[in-house]
């Protein structure tokens, strides 16, 4: 059968716009099964969405074939199949950068989405290289996020990634921007200071105790905070005396 002759019979003759609209709720169901993890029953549904959808169709079916594509790799990655969903979440990240280019410019409020949902499918490739080792892959495809556009997990991730490749200078600095957004980021201050960075050095990205004693609830997180890296800081020097002493 021709595709336009497969495409009537599945949808029973109904028009473009029922037709529209009954996709929309298959997509709504998707991303429920994608959200409470019913990851084969995801994975069926969508093989269908992104068939169903071919290249050729206007900007909207466009978009949400890329859409699609990103729900059926995030089903695929709950699978552990890392190199499919790679496959597909690159597909997506083409799509939108197409569609993006040959809308032209568009409204502010399109372009702020579309830019996000790139750099949200860019951190799935960079998870997805994580899950299959390939990290210098991973720091590749984080690194083209422009650095106001990274969130607080992104730099997370670019920092680990950084000290596991023994790029420490570059480590340091994305986690000092892990604690500048969110200074109770703990993992981030311990890993500065295992990385041999000074105690009073971190602590001044912290919130500071002595500014927030009017209040007795801000005032015992920070001293706590301050405590346990000033511990950690003291342990690393400690341990690392010990390694390189002379014997």
């Amino acid at each position: 059968l021709r595709r336009r002759e497969r495409v009537f019979l599945w949808t029973g003759g109904a028009t473009p716009l029922q037709i529209r609209a009954g996709m929309e709720v298959m997509q709504q169901q998707m991303r429920h099964l994608v959200e409470v993890g019913l990851w084969d029953s995801a994975e069926v549904l969508g093989h269908f969405l992104i068939t169903a959808i071919r290249k050729g169709d206007d900007a909207g079916a466009s978009v949400s074939r890329a859409e699609n594509m990103v729900l059926f790799a995030d089903a695929l990655v709950g699978k552990k199949e890392y190199k499919r969903a790679l496959h597909y979440y690159k597909q997506a990240l083409q799509l939108w950068r197409l569609n993006a280019a040959s809308a032209g410019a568009g409204t502010p409020h399109d372009r702020a989405g579309t830019q996000q949902a790139e750099v949200d499918v860019t951190f799935k490739i960079a998870k997805c290289s994580v899950a299959l080792k390939e990290k210098r892959a991973a720091l590749a495809e984080l690194e083209t996020i422009p650095s106001r556009n990274r969130t607080l997990q992104i730099n997370l991730c670019l920092a680990k990634l950084y000290q596991d490749i023994n790029f420490d200078r570059a480590a340091v600095a994305c986690y000092k921007e892990c604690i500048r957004q969110c200074p109770y980021t703990i993992e981030a201050a311990l890993a500065l200071a295992n990385l041999g960075v000074s105690s009073s050095d971190i602590c001044s990205a912290l919130p500071a105790p002595a500014a927030t004693t009017n209040r007795q609830d801000d005032a015992i997180p920070a001293y706590w905070m301050h405590s346990l890296i000033e511990g950690e800081c003291l342990a690393y020097a400690n341990d690392h005396a010990v390694r390189f002493s002379p014997r």
